[in-house]
């Protein structure tokens, strides 16, 4: 009586899901491009703070430099 039951709900499903087994793996070539782009922006993203980061260091030794050549301390 029991397996009956599980055999007909498993019947059940397979019915309910058989029109849909068309649709499995349709996003997948969506999917992994979305992922490709995703990981060129952050590539970029990280370049351009890794960039912004040198720029700003630079700025600040060129700063001190500057003092230090017009302002020498000995």
């Amino acid at each position: 009586m029991k397996q009956e039951a599980v055999d007909m709900l498993v019947t059940i499903k397979e019915e309910l899901l058989d029109p849909f087994k068309g649709l499995i793996g349709i996003a997948d070539t969506f999917v992994h491009r979305y992922g490709r782009v995703f990981n060129i922006i952050k590539t970029v993203k990280d370049a351009y703070a890794i960039l912004k980061e040198g720029y700003v260091l630079h700025q600040i030794q060129s700063f001190f430099t500057f003092l230090n050549h017009h302002f020498p301390i000995c």
